[in-house]
């Protein structure tokens, strides 16, 4: 009887799996597991110093996203992927990190909630895949509800790269992640995934396959139904046959490839 029980389970999952894929908290990721291990690390040393992250020395700089506060003149936020997020409250006179102290150090695209700047929502793992140089992965989207003094980790462990952020323009709770996924192996965790609950649970609506991930995400602000977003087929030689723009007019639920002229083919690549 147990058997069949299994056996049961897993045509379910079969049949459902590919339409339907939702996300817990509960997921992790090798990336995130090592995150106590770090802080454990921190505070013990024998000679009796305190552990400071230096970040990266050769594969510096790399600005992956750029946000500016329409309600506060002067406040800017810089994401880099090779590292931390920074905030400017005069002009970009001055800067300090916000992001410090996360399982994550690479960023790849930050997003300020239109109905409220102070709610920043961060996907980490920079989203520039560079075949000769090492690409900071992520651990997942992070979402800040003080302009960045303190962060959560919301979910999304495994995404490790992603590419953009789009959050509704009245509801800060309703965001699309565009997720590429592991950059050097397939990942069925790819696509472009949504939450309506300000990250609680996280449900993907757009998978192509697991050598293509989302690149770019973009709502509608005139009618936010509307969602666009760009597939990516770039493993393992950066591009391929199946990438491509899809949109929705259902906020999400179903999606339809655009054609009409846009690029195909084999050697389609990033869009």
């Amino acid at each position: 009887m147990k058997t069949m029980k299994h056996l049961f389970c897993i045509c379910l999952f079969l049949q459902l799996g590919s339409h339907c894929f939702v996300w817990a908290k509960k997921a992790q990721s090798p990336l995130l597991d090592s995150w106590p291990q770090y802080l454990e690390m921190k505070e013990t040393s024998e000679f009796g110093l305190e552990w400071i992250r230096l970040g990266p020395v050769i594969n510096s700089a790399r600005v992956d996203s750029v946000q500016c506060d329409p309600t506060r003149p002067g406040t800017m936020y810089a994401a880099f992927g090779s590292g931390n997020l920074w905030k400017t409250t005069n002009h970009g006179l001055t800067w300090r990190p916000i992001f410090e102290n996360q399982s994550a150090l690479g960023i790849g695209d930050i997003a300020l909630s239109p109905s409220n700047p102070n709610i920043i929502w961060l996907g980490s793992g920079e989203s520039l895949r560079k075949p000769r140089n090492f690409t900071m992965p992520g651990t997942g989207v992070f979402r800040s509800d003080d302009g960045g003094q303190t962060w959560r980790n919301t979910g999304l462990p495994d995404s490790y790269h992603i590419g953009e952020i789009a959050v509704h323009p009245k509801n800060p709770d309703i965001v699309f992640v565009a997720v590429q996924g592991h950059f050097w192996s397939t990942n069925k965790n790819r696509g472009v995934y949504r939450t309506i609950d300000g990250g609680k649970t996280w449900e993907r609506v757009l998978y192509v396959n697991k050598r293509t991930g989302a690149n770019d995400v973009v709502i509608s602000p005139s009618n936010p139904d509307v969602v666009y977003a760009s597939m990516w087929d770039f493993y393992p030689n950066n591009s391929g046959k199946k990438s491509g723009v899809f949109r929705s007019s259902d906020a999400g639920t179903t999606w339809k490839r655009l054609r009409g002229g846009l690029p195909k083919g084999p050697q389609t690549g990033r869009i």
